[in-house]
């Protein structure tokens, strides 16, 4: 930045971040960087995959996953985002998940057990069982403000 007397409000630099951060491997600086051996990986595509399946144990993203999964298999419908977890049943009260190192809430929990009966059983520890977990959510859109917003009813996503 210094040799091109950049700042960080630069507008090419907010496009090289753009352009760094780009998911698609012909379009992403990352992936020209990787190919030329510029970049250290810190994991590999398996464990990436993996990742796409089973939400780390240790977050509210295990709350979501579980959320999720327990809705499809009871065919219930619901709305979730990054931070809110929702039956949609004017009944029931959105829950808000605001600690990102949240990974158990009784209030979750307790709307699983009187909205569902029983929970099938929990997603198992991705260290012990690497193939099972929650499929990444179909349907998933962005909403106000760049969140992520997932609708679902069981065999039926969008």
């Amino acid at each position: 930045m210094d040799r091109h007397r950049l700042s960080w409000r630069d507008p090419k630099v907010s496009l090289l971040d753009l352009q760094y951060h780009d998911i698609r491997p012909e379009k992403g600086v990352y992936y020209r960087l990787a190919l030329n051996d510029q970049v250290d990986r810190i994991t590999d595509d398996e464990t990436i995959e993996q990742a796409k399946h089973v939400p780390p144990q240790t977050t509210r993203a295990r709350l979501r996953g579980e959320f999720i999964r327990q809705a499809n298999l009871k065919g219930k419908d619901y709305r979730v985002d990054w931070v809110y977890l929702k039956l949609n049943d004017p009944e029931r009260e959105t829950i808000l998940c605001k600690d990102p190192f949240q990974s158990h809430d009784e209030r979750v929990e307790r709307l699983i057990r009187s909205s569902w009966g029983p929970p099938a059983a929990p997603i198992p520890s991705p260290a012990c069982c690497p193939d099972a977990g929650v499929s990444a959510p179909q349907g998933s859109e962005p909403s106000r403000g760049g969140r992520l917003l997932h609708r679902g009813v069981a065999g039926k996503q969008g």
